[in-house]
């Protein structure tokens, strides 16, 4: 038997429903984000064009106030989006961003969550789009690098 709704229960779902459209709509963003993120990274030839990796990348940075777009800038001129990660004692450190903590990571994954927290807070969250003081910020970069990171950024 079907019970007549309490007026009350109505207004409170009335009210939930603007925020559960907005969640599904930053759900959506995110996922098609993620999504463009692997493609953009399988037409670089990354090791890490993976659904798995670009949603640690992306919710890793986005969690430390930057910009994903930038944190794979930084590994496209770093490290060819970690085609020629760090090598540390004849072997991959997995350190995908030229980030010189003399680690040896396990794996990519290990690498991002340790890395990507602190370049995001140290240098993307603080420099965002202005790539020159980025690149002067994070050091040993080639003078053309600013255009690099802002083509890379720039470029999904």
């Amino acid at each position: 038997m079907l019970t007549k709704p309490d007026p009350n229960q109505i207004q409170a779902a009335m009210m939930q429903k603007p925020i559960l459209e907005e969640q599904e709509k930053k759900a959506q963003e995110r996922q098609d984000d993620i999504n463009g993120l692997v493609r953009f990274l399988r037409a670089q030839g990354s090791p890490v064009a993976t659904s798995d990796y670009a949603s640690q990348i992306y919710d890793l940075s986005t969690s430390n106030g930057a910009d994903y777009r930038i944190v794979v800038a930084i590994m496209g001129v770093e490290t060819g989006f970690c085609q020629k990660p760090f090598i540390i004692n004849g072997n991959s450190s997995y350190n995908c961003f030229g980030y010189i903590n003399h680690v040896k990571y396990a794996s990519f994954k290990s690498a991002f969550a340790d890395l990507i927290p602190k370049i995001s807070r140290q240098y993307v969250a603080k420099y965002g789009w202005n790539f020159s003081s980025l690149a002067q910020a994070y050091g040993e970069m080639d003078p053309s690098d600013p255009g690099k990171l802002s083509h890379i950024a720039n470029s999904f």
